[in-house]
């Protein structure tokens, strides 16, 4: 595909990939994709944004070429470092090895592990401007869309945003822009809506007041058609698949269960009409094997509590059970009170296995419960007096629950259980308390600034604002970190945090152990 221009001195110089069937593993696709790069020429530099997919890369260059001599590009924007935009930075570095990336921190960190080589980096920030001479891209922090890093680049003078994989969809169309091509590719840029971004949705709707705040004559994505007609369409269409429909004012707690024997069948029953009794929640109720697992994944995403029942069955929870728990992803079940019940025979296991799903899956977690084979009158009053214990949980989540993330911080690759003050450079700091960053040990697992964006904020600089939060909210916040790239240090004892003891995010705590 040659490159095409898309208004003077910008053009698209992507790809199409019309034969991909299956993208990232999880999505299949019925019209392949494109990988949409982009050219902006000014009277002093010429930058480029984003590239294509590795297998692509020599098919990119020669778009390229079309316009430039590729020595006279100065810059790469890399708005997200996944490698289907990525892919091709290491074909540029050799062929211009002056080249300048311009990104934030986290997709540097990102890049380094891609490219296995050093390059020339310019770091940008939300609301950060790059001068082309007569061209300006201004940069819109969009993180977790739907990576950490990503970011959008607006064309200040011609009015154009490129917004990486938002309002992308997996449409391959050698015409382009959406007003030349007659298909209908409204179902693809929903599926890529719910497939991709959906999950984050409480980031859209922060992008969605930035895009508004814009003149905008053209949307240019990182996947699909080039949006150039009937842009409010689309961004309503997101505005409307993101904002929440009105809730019972109850929290919702959902119990999703099957039993062989109706023995599980017994304990739910109990556990249903203690909760029920209490008056404090909506609840809504599955039996796996009758019922969609769209409808109960839908449930799920707007609990606020979770019960999951399972008999044991060669020694394991069965399959709809783990069809249910296989099908959810951490990014929408972050922070649901969770735990587990059911009935075994000669050996029990469902129940913990699903607990530890559930960890894996950033639920907190409560205690499951289990009995042998058919559940006496007593053992029903004890599966009562959990859902009460449930009821509290849901009700007051510091209380009954396991600590934030502890499995995260046992399987993260690069936390070394220490602190050693000169791998923590960065600094910030108050009259009350000192929170260190080590940026190389950072997994960029976003639980700090989706658990505490008020204090961090890594589309900002500096990106973290100690006088955001009291001083317990930050040390639970960083106690929680899986990596251990942030630490804290007290310098008064705070009268917040007096009562709070210090966590695996204070530089002394592995001193003491």
């Amino acid at each position: 595909m040659a490159a095409m221009k898309i208004v003077p001195d910008v053009y698209g110089v992507g790809v199409q990939d019309p034969d991909l069937k299956l993208f990232d593993v999880i999505m299949e696709l019925d019209h392949g994709t494109s990988y949409n790069a982009y050219l902006v020429r000014g009277s002093d530099h010429i930058a480029l944004i984003d590239t294509v997919k590795e297998e692509f890369a020599q098919e990119y260059a020669d778009n390229l070429a079309e316009i430039v001599e590729l020595q006279e590009i100065d810059y790469l924007v890399v708005q997200h470092a996944e490698p289907d935009h990525a892919g091709s930075i290491r074909m540029l570095l050799d062929k211009v090895p002056g080249l300048t990336i311009v990104t934030n921190y986290a997709a540097y960190t990102f890049l380094k592990a891609i490219v296995n080589r050093e390059f020339k980096v310019k770091f940008v920030a939300h609301d950060g401007e790059l001068d082309l001479g007569g061209k300006r891209l201004r940069f819109i922090g969009a993180p977790l869309l739907h990576w950490p890093e990503t970011f959008y680049s607006y064309l200040v003078e011609d009015e154009i945003l490129f917004s990486s994989d938002t309002f992308g969809s997996h449409f391959s169309d050698d015409r382009w822009f959406n007003d030349l091509i007659d298909r209908d590719f409204l179902p693809d840029f929903k599926d890529y809506y719910d497939m991709i971004l959906g999950h984050f949705k409480k980031y859209i709707w922060s992008a969605l007041k930035r895009i508004k705040a814009l003149e905008l004559k053209m949307i240019c994505p990182a996947h699909g058609p080039i949006l150039r007609e009937n842009l409010e369409y689309y961004i309503d269409l997101y505005h409307d698949w993101t904002i929440k429909p009105k809730t019972d004012e109850k929290p919702l707690v959902v119990i999703a269960y099957t039993s062989a024997y109706g023995y599980t069948e017994k304990i739910m029953a109990a556990v249903k009409a203690e909760l029920e009794a209490g008056g404090q929640f909506k609840m809504e109720v599955f039996e796996l094997t009758q019922t969609p697992l769209t409808k109960v994944k839908e449930a799920i995403h707007n609990c606020s509590g979770l019960l999951i029942g399972s008999p044991t069955i060669n020694k394991d929870a069965v399959k709809p059970v783990w069809d249910l728990l296989g099908s959810l992803s951490p990014v929408d079940t972050n922070g649901i009170v969770a735990s587990a019940f059911g009935s075994f025979g000669w050996s029990g296991e469902a129940v913990p296995n699903i607990i530890l799903r559930m960890r894996m899956l950033r639920m907190r977690v409560m205690p499951g419960f289990r009995i042998q084979f058919n559940p006496s009158a007593e053992q029903i009053e004890e599966a009562g007096q959990f859902a009460r214990e449930f009821m509290q949980a849901v009700l007051q989540p510091e209380e009954k629950l396991e600590k934030v993330l502890i499995y995260q911080r046992e399987i993260n690759p690069l936390n070394p259980y220490s602190f050693e003050a000169e791998n923590y450079k960065r600094k910030y700091e108050n009259e009350d308390i000192i929170v260190y960053w080590n940026p190389d040990q950072c997994t960029h697992d976003t639980n700090c600034f989706v658990s505490l964006s008020s204090v961090f904020a890594p589309e900002k600089t500096p990106w973290v604002n100690v006088n955001g939060a009291d001083v317990a909210t930050i040390m639970k916040t960083i106690d929680a970190c899986p990596s251990g790239a942030l630490k804290y240090d007290l310098k008064t004892v705070a009268a917040s945090a007096e009562k709070i003891e210090k966590g695996p995010g204070w530089v002394g705590y592995y001193d003491k152990k």
